[in-house]
């Protein structure tokens, strides 16, 4: 019966795939596509080394980047199926976590809303969370999240750990060397293949 609704649910997802693919077609207009950027003067004056360099971090950021959201979203479902917790005023008060880093968080937030920026104006309090904070909002209170997450959460306290290196690597612009690529890869496989 589960399998039956889940080939349901994707053929489904499929065919309003299609029907949006066939709306672009027929009015353009009405999905707006984000502007290119390959052409942009800024090229002129960036020396070429350092975008040939900014190349070489393309790839891991984009798994670092898709990863981090994904986990991020687990996460949110997981507080979000407990008593919709995500959405709680008291949300700090309901779940474990340090004071300090609920203090971080929390100044995190406020700096947002104080910033022009429009980039996270639909943002939840997850999104104001690092991966370290996440991990922590994990093992602090597996009650939450342990049916979502199979190996545990001394695995995830691990993954994470490993995982946050790489990423403090990219983030701060600094290439992964061959060596660390693979190993990067290796870590999100290990963790993606557990939900198989």
């Amino acid at each position: 019966m589960t399998e039956i609704n889940l080939e349901l649910f994707f053929a489904r997802n499929h065919r309003i795939k299609n029907v949006l693919k066939n709306l672009n077609k027929e009015f353009p207009g009405l999905h707006k596509t984000k502007p290119d950027h390959t052409e942009s003067e800024i090229y002129e004056y960036i020396p070429e080394k350092y975008l040939k360099k900014a190349e070489n971090t393309v790839i891991p950021f984009k798994w670092l980047f898709a990863f981090e959201n994904d986990f991020r979203e687990l996460c949110r479902e997981a507080l979000q199926r407990k008593h919709d917790l995500l959405n709680d005023e008291e949300f700090f008060e309901k779940i474990t976590i340090k004071e300090e880093e609920s203090k971080i968080i929390q100044k995190r937030m406020k700096g947002e809303e104080a910033s022009l920026s429009t980039s996270r104006a639909d943002s939840d309090v997850l999104d104001f969370f690092t991966l370290p904070e996440l991990k922590n909002l994990i093992v602090n209170n597996w009650k939450v999240f342990e049916e979502d997450i199979p190996r545990g959460k001394r695995f995830i306290d691990t993954l994470i750990n490993q995982l946050n290196r790489h990423r403090i690597t990219v983030a701060h612009f600094f290439e992964l060397d061959e060596l660390d690529i693979k190993e990067l890869e290796n870590r999100l496989l290990r963790y993606y293949k557990t939900f198989e």
